[in-house]
């Protein structure tokens, strides 16, 4: 099978599989799984595609990109994918991503660095998961957030988050993260686990960065900070890079965006 034009994207230390072809829903998955399982095959870890996009026709028209994910939730890594390829030339537009209800505003602030809205359907409001963690619901995806003393192995890690996921029925919905944060001195640094549907099948994943995640994060920060009103966080991810959330504070509502760098590792044609 050939796919006439693909890009793999890095926002943030997380490879990204951008479909250009306009693929059917019906044939997404397989094309997916395909993908992940040539690319993926003899490479490390942090040389592997994480999660596969694929291009649709916008449902706004003042957007000038949309992509879903196989699993249709939405991605703060994706958003920043979007507006990277279509922002080369261009300081600002829309973008649209699966599991967002509206067009998302991206700006291009050059040498690779790109920002773009986060939605919320409603103003996030901190619940808690039956471990009594903090649990932030976003449009498109849940993450509950762990505080951590210290850093373990990833092996004990990933039965934790297994764990909280099965214990909260979080398995149901689009895609969940469980997000360990670290604290050390004024460095946030982040372990995201994350339950999508990755090709054919759900998988619980550890990321090497996660846009979302880091966004949940900078939520339960402002929440803990409840005299201001604006807050700039930066969170290192696995991958040793950073994103940055910027959050505004209103009466009714979050404004939030997401900040980083986002390189083009490949463009052109690929063979299945």
């Amino acid at each position: 099978m050939k796919i006439n034009k693909l890009f793999i994207c890095y926002p943030g230390g997380n490879i990204n599989a951008v479909v250009a072809d306009l693929i059917p829903k019906s044939e997404r998955t397989v094309v997916a799984e395909k993908l992940l399982n040539t690319y993926n095959l003899n490479k490390s870890i942090d040389r592997q595609i994480e999660q596969v996009l694929f291009l649709e026709r916008p449902h706004n028209p003042k957007a000038m990109i949309r992509l879903c994910l196989t699993g249709e939730e939405f991605s703060g890594n994706a958003s920043l994918c979007a507006a990277r390829l279509v922002l080369l030339d261009k300081s600002s537009g829309f973008i649209e991503i699966s599991g967002s209800k509206r067009p998302l505003l991206a700006k291009n602030f050059g040498k690779e660095y790109i920002s773009c809205e986060i939605p919320f359907s409603n103003t996030p409001s901190l619940q808690y998961s039956s471990e009594k963690y903090p649990l932030i619901s976003m449009e498109g995806i849940n993450h509950i957030v762990v505080i951590i003393e210290k850093l373990t192995s990833s092996l004990i890690l990933r039965k934790r988050a297994k764990l909280i996921i099965e214990n909260n029925r979080l398995n149901q919905k689009l895609a969940v993260g469980v997000l360990f944060v670290l604290k050390s001195g004024a460095k946030i640094l982040l372990f995201p686990y994350i339950y999508f549907k990755k090709g054919e099948r759900y998988e619980l994943v550890a990321e090497t960065a996660c846009g979302s995640g880091s966004v949940a994060v900078a939520i339960y920060e402002l929440f803990n900070s409840p005299m201001i009103n604006y807050l700039t966080v930066p969170i290192m991810q696995p991958s040793g890079y950073k994103l940055n959330v910027n959050l505004k504070k209103k009466i009714n509502q979050i404004n939030c965006t997401l900040k980083g760098k986002v390189k083009i590792l490949y463009e052109g044609t690929y063979y299945l």
